[in-house]
């Protein structure tokens, strides 16, 4: 409903059989696109990789020059026909890094739901990754975050974290468990890819002082203090 006239969009689906649901219509086509989402059922196995490079290939021939070219996943990252370990998917999306097609990953569904797999997609993709466990969740992504979500203003970021290994003895990253290999020696190198308009980066480290820090640091827990 909030798509502009001169927005465009297509549905590709990829429940049992892999198709184009609605060929790219203009945004003004609402009736149309609504229509389009009210006939689409689940079922069937989930063939991804031939979901993802037929959606790849309609973003290809409708390319807005300097526009936002952009696919959008919505999976439970459960692929059970075609490519299925990270390693595949991540080359498969390589791929397509410099089309100057970004990929917007929607997490969904409980229970099977692949949360590692989803994440590598927008990594790779140059892209961005939300979980939706509710309709609310939706509507904050898609609407209230439109502009974080579907706008990038910056490819590729990185946040490089360097400890002083004089003061810090040890640290930790705290919410990259599934980055294997995310940190070495003193240096911490953490990928943030996609930065959406409005979008922050943020490291969290747990670290351990050596004993020329320790006495710099107040433990107000220990001395029966609140903090």
């Amino acid at each position: 409903n909030n798509l502009r006239d001169k927005d465009s969009v297509a549905i590709v689906t990829y429940g049992g059989v892999t198709g184009v649901m609605l060929n790219t219509v203009s945004g003004a086509e609402k009736e149309k696109i609504l229509k389009a989402i009210d006939e689409m059922e689940p079922g069937g196995n989930t063939p991804g990789e031939s979901g993802i490079k037929l959606a790849y290939s309609v973003a290809r021939n409708h390319f807005i020059k300097n526009g936002n070219n952009r696919v959008i996943l919505a999976t439970d990252g459960d692929f059970n026909v075609g490519l299925r370990t990270e390693d595949e998917l991540d080359s498969l999306i390589s791929r397509h890094q410099k089309s100057g097609i970004y990929l917007t990953c929607l997490g969904v569904g409980m229970g099977n739901y692949k949360d590692s797999k989803i994440q590598t997609l927008s990594k790779k993709g140059n892209g961005n990754f939300a979980y939706l466990d509710n309709f609310k969740e939706a509507e904050k992504v898609l609407m209230e975050e439109f502009t974080k979500t579907l706008y990038a203003v910056a490819d590729n970021v990185y946040m490089n974290v360097d400890f002083n290994p004089e003061y810090v003895k040890e640290y930790r990253l705290i919410g990259f468990d599934n980055k294997v290999g995310a940190l070495r020696d003193s240096l911490s190198v953490i990928e943030g890819g996609e930065i959406g308009s409005g979008h922050s980066m943020l490291a969290l480290f747990e670290i351990v002082p050596t004993e020329i820090n320790k006495g710099a640091i107040k433990d107000h827990y220990e001395n029966g203090k609140l903090a």
